[in-house]
């Protein structure tokens, strides 16, 4: 028993055989009935109909009901089609781009009809880079909305699983090309059938999509070395992606040509990070990175919100370095990109929190004391150099650098004896790098109360420091889910039953290995024994 569906604009019906599918997270009943929905969502003439006459007094248990639903709404578009065939208004509704719910919808048809078996996509070697995640829909959604890409633009999902990013993209995007690369046997299987009924979905609503493909293979490979080179736009979900992986990565990286956007869920380099004479064979050093405001569920393997980075290969970084150290002005090139660096941690929590703001003329600590800050006064609250009160927003401003202008004024004869030029040549911290790195970066944050500054609650903000925690809670955070991901397979009821396969493979194994020594045994005893008796007869 079969029910079938009429494409609204024409092509091949959809068909539904009974008993209608019903699992976990996926009803094909309630398919059905939004796949009519969004059928006639095109066509004006028939939302009175659909309403009063095509989905009234439906049983989703009954056969003879759903038969029912599905001749009402044949009905309805053959009628329709009979009259605009032909015609400017039907012309109109054709090849459009489809809306972002009806893509969400069409792409939730893809894979529950695509893919059979979701548990198998679990099932890989546990804390290897193959691990499986999915993206979500809204996730990618915004990711479009960031890096908007063109009708020139060529986008690569390194490690596509499923496909459902590229056909996302080819269905909402006027990408050229999208192309996804996947090397897992059982994924790239469930690929091809997402392409196939990908295909057919958006033919039977009459939707516009864009070229795209889904390859089996290892992206690392050299056969497709030119999709790297080709690329404008990269998607990789990197989570779970070891060290060696990521290094590899980052080799084909500095390959992509200028303004080339990489999108991952794990940074390559510091949101902070500056060029120095130190790590000019960095990644970063032609790299602007910038992280992508996280959305609540957007990954399958936790509900929390992960944050997405984009990097886009910028080589004048690279440019303007070189430029000011020829130029003696690497001091103003390193303030520039710490405030750059600075406004991008700035969010809506930030603003809201109005009792404390970055004092750019904080007092230095120094020897277990707080210098008193100059010229500075309060009024019923704060101000900064007599120059009026401060607003109640966190404000990043121009980074305090250790070795400044009041720790000097403040320094003995003997340290000032200790800084004199040496071979008659000043110490400029815009010419000499080793001077600038061994200064700290600190950024002060004072607390606003009501008679004015309190220096009790005076912090500094250590980078490094930062920097450290975050790659420890990033390391921390891919263990968890790591061993998530192998306890979820310990928990498999076959786990049980393929250890047992492996230890009895392993047991006859070892018993035929005693064999062969057994074996080998024997024929060294008898080697020995005509030896000793050719000698004999010598």
């Amino acid at each position: 028993m079969e029910l079938r569906l009429n494409s609204p604009v024409g092509n091949l019906p959809a068909v539904y055989y009974w008993p209608l599918c019903k699992k976990k997270g996926y009803d094909e009943a309630k398919e059905i009935i939004e796949t009519i929905v969004w059928g006639c969502s095109d066509i004006p003439d028939l939302s009175v109909p659909l309403k009063k006459n095509i989905l009234h007094d439906v049983d989703v248990t009954s056969y003879e009901s759903m038969k029912a639903l599905t001749k009402r709404y044949n009905k309805a578009i053959n009628n329709v089609l009979l009259l605009e065939k032909g015609t400017q208004k039907f012309c109109d509704r054709l090849n459009r781009v489809a809306s972002k719910e009806l893509l969400r919808h069409i792409i939730q048809q893809t894979y529950s009809a695509a893919v059979t078996d979701a548990e198998e996509l679990n099932k890989y070697q546990a804390f290897s880079p193959d691990v499986y995640g999915e993206t979500s829909f809204d996730l990618i959604t915004q990711m479009l909305d960031v890096i908007k890409p063109g009708k020139d633009d060529v986008f690569v999902d390194l490690g596509s699983g499923v496909g459902q990013v590229v056909l996302q993209l080819a269905g909402a995007s006027p990408c050229k090309r999208c192309v996804g690369i996947e090397r897992a046997d059982v994924p790239a299987k469930y690929a091809k059938a997402m392409e196939s009924k990908f295909k057919f979905w958006m033919q039977w609503y009459g939707k516009r999509y864009g070229y795209f493909e889904l390859i089996k293979g290892d992206f690392f490979h050299d056969a497709f070395r030119d999709k790297f080179t080709e690329a404008t736009v990269i998607f990789v979900n990197n989570f779970a992606f070891g060290p060696a992986v990521d290094h590899k990565l980052k080799e084909r990286f500095a390959e992509l040509k200028q303004g080339t956007k990489i999108v991952s869920s794990k940074s390559f380099c510091p949101l902070n990070f500056r060029i120095s004479d130190r790590n000019l064979s960095d990644i970063g050093t032609i790299m602007i990175v910038s992280e992508i405001a996280p959305v609540k569920s957007s990954v399958s393997w936790t509900g929390k919100p992960v944050s997405y980075y984009l990097h886009v290969i910028d080589r004048t970084k690279l440019e303007k370095y070189f430029q000011a150290k020829k130029n003696g002005s690497l001091h103003s090139l390193f303030a520039e990109d710490a405030e750059t660096s600075c406004d991008s941690f700035e969010t809506d929590n930030s603003r809201e929190n109005g009792d404390k703001y970055l004092n750019l003329n904080a007092p230095l600590k120094k020897r277990g004391r707080m210098l008193k800050p100059p010229n500075s006064s309060t009024n019923n609250g704060v101000e900064i150099n007599g120059e009026g009160p401060a607003k109640s927003i966190i404000r990043p401003g121009k980074l305090v650098l250790a070795h400044s202008e009041l720790e000097t004024l403040e320094t003995t004869k003997k340290d000032k004896k200790r800084k004199r030029p040496v071979n008659g040549r000043p110490r400029n911290p815009e010419l000499d790098p080793e001077w600038f790195s061994s200064c700290t970066l600190r950024t002060y944050v004072m607390s606003k109360l009501g008679n004015g500054l309190n220096p009790e609650h005076t912090q500094y903000l250590d980078y490094k420091q930062i920097a450290r925690e975050e790659s420890l809670k990033r390391l921390m955070d891919t263990f968890k889910f790591q061993y998530i991901q192998t306890i979820s397979e310990m928990s498999d009821p076959l786990y049980k039953i393929k250890l047992k396969k492996c230890i009895e493979e392993e047991f006859q194994r070892h018993k035929a290995l005693q064999v062969q020594i057994s074996e080998l045994n024997d024929e060294i005893e008898t080697i020995v024994i005509r030896m000793q008796n050719y000698i004999k007869r010598l």
